[in-house]
């Protein structure tokens, strides 16, 4: 009866929130099948436990406790041999096998009109944020990052991660595309001090010391736990990073794209969170 009103509705977007979860696999493949029509032209968002319903997704986005912690394909997100990897996994240290398909055309996961998105949570109920309706980027990196929740227009679909600014150590930081290889964009966040340290360079922690600095006031020094300039506050709920001092003022990155080599990167800047859009303000920290 869902499956027909969804039909009857005809409307643009598709939420199926375990949509199989009480059938056998026989029967997951054959409604998967019939809902191939239901999703033609729609966005579709599919929250899921049974993992084998969202192998061929265009995206899947892998939360814990709420938190977004990876995002990209089934084959990206095996690579990351992250959470998505340990779910798939299991105990038995390998992936399971893909069921067979006649052809890519076959698959019901997947329609060329349609982006099909879907949703993992390694809890038994979860609260869909904000960024999911949003253009999530391609996360590649391995480690500790810190990056926007959109892609917010990163050209090569890497997506904006704190980085240091120009080749190596530096004392400046800014906003850059998310570098496969990792390096100087890995930053760990530590709720219990508030600090942002470095994971490539030991010691090194951010700081907003340089507040009259328009397009850097965001440094890189040694790490002190006295030092108040060098405490963040990150809400969960609203993925807004702050001040620790000051939770009226957003970490954001700037609206001007700069080429950076094979790259691009964005300045690093703090903006009231009240004049800020969605896309600007929300980031994903992953441990």
């Amino acid at each position: 009866m869902t499956i027909a009103r969804a039909f009857l509705l005809d409307a643009p977007i598709l939420i199926l929130d375990e949509a199989t979860s009480s059938v056998d696999t026989r029967t997951e493949m054959l409604i998967q099948t019939a809902m191939a029509d239901l999703r033609q032209g729609r966005t579709s968002f599919v929250i899921a436990h049974r993992l084998s319903t969202i192998w061929d997704a265009d995206m899947i986005v892998y939360m814990e406790d709420g938190t977004v912690r990876e995002t990209g394909t089934h084959d990206q997100l095996m690579a990351l041999e992250g959470g998505y990897w340990h779910l798939q996994t299991g105990t038995k240290g390998r992936a399971p096998t893909r069921p067979e398909l006649r052809s890519r055309k076959d698959c019901p996961m997947r329609q060329n009109t349609s982006v099909y998105t879907a949703v993992i949570a390694a809890a038994l109920s979860i609260a869909m944020p904000q960024t999911l309706l949003a253009e999530a980027p391609t996360i590649q990196p391995v480690g500790p990052l810190i990056h926007l929740a959109d892609n917010l227009d990163e050209e090569a679909m890497l997506g904006w991660c704190i980085d240091t600014e120009g080749h190596g150590d530096s004392d400046q930081l800014h906003a850059h595309s998310c570098k496969p290889t990792g390096e100087d964009v890995l930053f760990s966040y530590e709720p219990g001090t508030g600090m942002i340290e470095s994971a490539t360079y030991a010691g090194q922690c951010m700081v907003y010391n340089a507040p009259d600095n328009a397009e850097n006031p965001f440094g890189l020094i040694d790490c002190d736990e006295g030092d108040e300039a060098q405490k963040f506050a990150y809400d969960e709920t609203s993925m807004e990073l702050h001040l620790a001092s000051d939770a009226a003022q957003c970490v954001t990155v700037a609206p001007t794209i700069d080429d950076a080599g094979p790259f691009q990167s964005r300045d690093l800047i703090l903006t009231a969170c009240d004049d800020l859009d969605p896309s600007f303000k929300q980031w994903v920290v992953r441990d």
